[in-house]
């Protein structure tokens, strides 16, 4: 099955295995969750270094879960901050909220299946 925001083929190729993956899948979930709520909460409350690392974190665990969209906004969010582009933050959290939206419901398909 195809999915816009998960390569489970990928996924199962990194882990070894399509049934370990989708047990890792998750995991990744509980994750995701905390890591979101974490990162726009650090957003409302301009704590960028908070969000900073939470967004490296989530971009690390995103490449094994082969949500490559997802890692990709995370680090753009993460180099951001690291080089002092906070203007552009505005617009990469809106993106971030879509794709963490669209990737938590695809994940709660992915899972319940």
């Amino acid at each position: 099955m195809s999915y816009k925001h998960f390569d489970i083929g990928k996924g199962a190729e990194i882990i070894g295995d399509e049934e370990t993956f989708l047990m890792l899948l998750g995991r990744y979930k509980e994750e995701l969750q905390t890591k979101v709520a974490s990162i726009l909460s650090a957003w409302d409350k301009k704590d960028y270094q908070t969000m900073r690392k939470d967004a490296h974190a989530l971009k690390g665990s995103s490449g094994y879960a082969a949500a490559d969209h997802l890692q990709r906004t995370c680090e753009a969010i993460q180099l951001a901050v690291d080089k002092n582009q906070l203007d552009s933050l505005p617009q990469l959290i809106d993106d971030f909220r879509t794709v963490s939206t669209e990737a938590k419901d695809e994940l709660d398909r992915i899972t319940a299946g």
